[in-house]
């Protein structure tokens, strides 16, 4: 009996590789969730994909639903990293859109003496943008900010501050 159990085949190390090959790719996909900061949150993600991921990682340890059970695991893989990619993308362009957006500010300031009230003198080179990105200036008008997100809510985001450049923020 105890060779049955500890019998070594082929199909064990199928079953091991696929699951830290699944493993890996969430921690992969959370780790590009938390730097996006997309719609959902930090963890909102995550949680989502390792729900869609149970049933399947479950599956592939029972012979009958293996094949179904990996071809649910790379389906749901593939849908996550491909929207993960694409957010990627527009946070990219967003980001080069910030960029020029503090150059357009910073030589207003050098021009004028202070910094613009508002964009409004700013030609957007991608209009699409326009409404995934925010500009305000602090209180004492002295520094500026630049928030900006793909897809998400305004409480989540990225912001570009002139005195410390990109950071992100955590609400």
């Amino acid at each position: 009996m105890w060779r049955r159990i500890f019998q070594f085949r082929v199909e064990h190390l199928f079953v091991v590789i696929t699951l830290v090959a699944t493993l890996l790719t969430i921690v992969a996909l959370s780790s590009s969730f938390d730097k996006t900061k997309s719609d959902v949150g930090d963890s909102g993600h995550s949680l989502m994909l390792v729900a869609c991921l149970l049933p399947p990682m479950v599956g592939i340890c029972f012979r009958r639903t293996r094949i179904p059970s990996l071809l649910a695991i790379v389906l749901i893989c593939l849908v996550f990293g491909i929207r993960q990619s694409s957010v990627a993308q527009q946070l990219e362009e967003l980001r080069q859109e910030v960029r020029q957006i503090a150059a357009y500010v910073e030589k207003f300031k050098v021009d004028n003496g202070h910094y613009p009230a508002d964009l409004s003198g700013f030609n957007f080179p991608r209009q699409e943008l326009r409404q995934q990105i925010e500009f305000g200036l602090d209180p004492d008008r002295t520094a500026y900010y630049i928030w900006f997100n793909p897809n998400g809510p305004p409480n989540l985001g990225h912001y570009y501050y002139s005195t410390y450049g990109f950071w992100r923020d955590n609400d």
